[in-house]
C-alpha cells in the first residue's frame, strides 16, 4: 500500500495535492469552520494544520491559536502564510510527549484535529495526548472519516488506518474521562461521492472537478445535513470536555 501514514520523514504527495484541492473549496472549508468554531474558545491549538485551510478562519477573527503539524514542510508553509502566528512541529504519539512538549501541557482552552486521528495507528494514545494539552474544563474537538464500509482506495492512498462510527468514538472519549458535549455524523452528501470515486471508479485521489461542483452545491448539501439531524454522514464530529 502506498501510504505516507503519519511519518514525518516520508513525502505526502497525495495528501498535499488533496489539501491543495480543498484549499480552493472555500465555502466547504468555511462550513467546517462554522461547525466547530462554537466549541473552540481561546487559546486554541490545532493538530495537523496542513496548509491552514481551516486555521485561516480562526486567524481572521484574531483568535489566539497555535498551529501544529507533524511534517516540517507543512510547518514551513504555515509560518510563511501566517506570519506572526505560532507554528510548532508536533508528534501526537511521541514516546516522551509530556517532556518534549512541556511548554504546551494544559495551556489551551480547546484543541481540535480535523481529519488527523485516522492517520495514527495508536489513536487512543493520540487522543490521550490531546487531552494533556487542554486545561480543565476545555474542549477536545475531533472530526474523522465515518463508516468502515466506505473504506476504499481513497482512504488507503491518504494513509487512513480506519474509519469510525459515532458509537466507537463516543466510547473512546468516555474511556478517556471526557464529557461528550456533542457527537454526530456530518456531511452526508459526500458519502455517495466517496463510494463512487473510491469503490466503483477505483480512484486513488479525489479529482478536482467534482470537488469544485460540490463546493458550488454547498447550500443544498448543508440543507440536507440539517434535515438528517446528524444521523448519517461521511464524517463523525465529536466534542468532549475535560473534567
Amino acid at each position: 500500500m502506498e501510504s505516507s501514514k503519519a511519518n514525518p520523514n516520508l513525502a505526502d504527495p497525495v495528501g498535499e495535492r488533496t489539501l491543495e484541492r480543498f484549499q480552493l473549496a472555500k465555502d466547504f472549508n468555511y462550513w467546517m469552520y462554522q461547525s466547530i468554531a462554537p466549541y473552540c474558545p481561546s487559546p486554541c491549538l490545532e493538530i495537523g494544520s496542513g496548509l491552514g485551510n481551516i486555521s485561516q478562519h480562526f486567524i481572521a477573527i484574531q483568535k489566539e491559536i497555535c498551529l501544529t503539524d507533524l511534517r516540517p514542510h507543512y510547518c514551513s508553509r504555515l509560518a510563511k502564510t501566517f506570519e506572526g502566528v505560532v507554528v510548532k512541529q508536533l508528534d501526537l504519539v511521541a514516546a516522551d510527549f509530556e517532556r518534549q512538549y512541556a511548554e504546551l501541557i494544559e495551556q489551551f482552552a480547546s484543541v481540535y484535529a480535523l481529519n488527523v486521528v485516522e492517520h495514527i495507528e495508536d489513536d487512543r494514545q493520540a487522543l490521550e495526548n490531546c487531552c494533556k494539552l487542554i486545561r480543565k474544563g476545555g474542549n477536545l474537538v475531533i472530526l474523522v472519516p465515518a463508516h468502515q464500509f466506505l473504506y476504499n482506495g481513497l482512504d488507503e492512498a491518504l494513509g487512513h488506518y480506519k474509519r469510525y462510527s459515532k458509537k466507537e468514538l463516543r466510547q473512546l472519549f468516555e474511556q478517556l474521562g471526557l464529557k461528550v458535549l456533542k457527537a454526530q455524523y456530518w456531511n452526508a452528501a459526500a458519502m455517495a461521492g466517496w463510494w463512487w470515486y473510491g469503490r466503483i471508479r477505483k480512484e486513488r485521489e479525489l479529482p478536482a472537478s467534482p470537488l469544485k461542483r460540490y463546493n458550488q452545491l454547498l447550500p443544498i448539501i448543508k440543507f440536507l445535513d440539517r434535515c438528517l439531524l446528524g444521523q448519517i454522514g461521511n464524517s463523525v464530529l465529536i466534542v468532549g470536555q475535560k473534567n
